[in-house]
């Protein structure tokens, strides 16, 4: 391997000045592309995502969930949309980011932001209550065509989707508040 390098680099001593300025160019954009590319910046962007045509929940896994009024009516489907979150970019993701009226771009801090897995925890328990609040519109919508189609829910708490880094609180993710300071 060595000697293939010296080969090289006794070629290029050889070579015209017009070969080494062109293979100087390339060099130094070979370099700039390498560094923009895996240079990261405390950057993270949200971009979009998709809408999922079924719907799946830890606690109950369906293909798909429908909420009918009578036999002749045609079904709906509920269905969730998701994003895309990426965090402490490379700065020609930031550069493209910053291109694009579709992106939402925003500093990162390592210390105080959720983390990757952080994040996921708290998309996973996010889509599962978006998904029982889209139940209960679509019972509600149902109910006004037809007052037969009764739902009883009651309000059981407030959800814990994340816990900053420095809090003593005990809190975790997933965890529902029913009182605070006894009230």
């Amino acid at each position: 391997m060595k000697a293939v390098f010296l080969d090289l680099w006794n070629a290029l001593k050889k070579s015209s000045p017009q070969k080494k300025i062109v293979l100087s160019i390339i060099l130094l954009l070979y370099i700039f592309v390498l560094a923009i590319t895996n240079i990261k910046v405390n950057y993270q962007i949200i971009t979009p995502g998709s809408i999922n045509y079924t719907v799946a929940t830890d606690t109950d896994s369906k293909d798909y969930w429908v909420v009918k009024i009578k036999e002749d009516n045609v079904a709906g489907n509920i269905n969730t949309v998701g994003v895309y979150s990426h965090k402490q970019i490379t700065y020609f993701q930031y550069l493209i980011a910053k291109l694009s009226p579709w992106i939402d771009i925003s500093e990162f801090n390592p210390k105080k932001d959720l983390s990757e897995e952080e994040e996921i925890i708290r998309g996973m328990l996010m889509k599962d209550y978006s998904i029982t609040d889209a139940l209960i519109v679509a019972y509600e919508a149902a109910a006004k065509k037809n007052p037969e189609i009764k739902i009883a829910y009651s309000f059981q708490g407030l959800v814990v989707t994340a816990v900053a880094k420095n809090s003593e609180s005990g809190l975790l993710p997933g965890d529902i508040i029913k009182r605070i300071d006894g009230q």
